[in-house]
């Protein structure tokens, strides 16, 4: 059996997400557990996805770039025109 948040320990998510709708999963579930809910990352993640909810991996994502000050990478050689 796979633990379930359910009651006051829902009623705390809810109310979590509604002050503060930008939470990652771990760090909600962190603060869950800051509060006396002993929660996992993976509870609190399919409680939100029987919710309906999704939430952001990583708050602060972005896709990779170019490394600040780095060269460009050279472009691929076409295999086409090598002897």
């Amino acid at each position: 059996v796979k633990p379930m948040l359910r009651g006051a320990a829902a009623d705390e998510v809810h109310r979590r997400l509604a002050a503060k709708p930008d939470w990652t999963v771990r760090a909600l579930a962190a603060d869950l557990k800051a509060a006396g809910i002993d929660v996992s990352h993976d509870t609190v993640w399919r409680f939100l996805r029987r919710e309906g909810k999704t939430l952001k991996k990583n708050a602060d994502r972005q896709r990779a770039g170019q490394a600040e000050g780095g060269a460009l990478p050279k472009p691929l050689e076409d295999p086409s025109t090598s002897t």
